[in-house]
């Protein structure tokens, strides 16, 4: 509870807003930029436009100074999702498929 407690104060105090209920997913609008931020436990995920990445660093740089962190990259997994992102396309599939053959077997 202490860490969700410290990473709420921290993202609100940013600027963050909380979206819904679960404290999981935040919002952060600024100079017509948006940023999403999906927690789960310790694990993050930032979601934006390639085109708002300046408040992305932004988001970043102050989370860092924080917090020790690590850029895993690209988002491929998480949480025993698989995310396959076809950026011609600008779509993203998900799939359960180690999950599905885990049952199968």
């Amino acid at each position: 509870m202490l860490w969700a407690k410290t990473l709420r104060e921290f993202l609100l105090n940013l600027g963050f807003r909380a979206v819904g209920y679960e404290g999981s997913t935040y919002t952060l609008q600024k100079d017509g930029m948006k940023l999403i931020l999906v927690t789960y436990v310790d694990d993050l995920q930032l979601i934006y436009d390639k085109s708002h990445s300046k408040l992305a660093d932004y988001f970043k740089e102050e989370f860092g100074k924080r917090f020790k962190i690590t850029n895993e990259g690209d988002l491929t997994w998480h949480l025993g999702v698989h995310y396959i992102r076809d950026q011609d396309n600008r779509t993203t599939f998900c799939t359960q498929f180690r999950y599905v053959e885990a049952l199968l077997e």
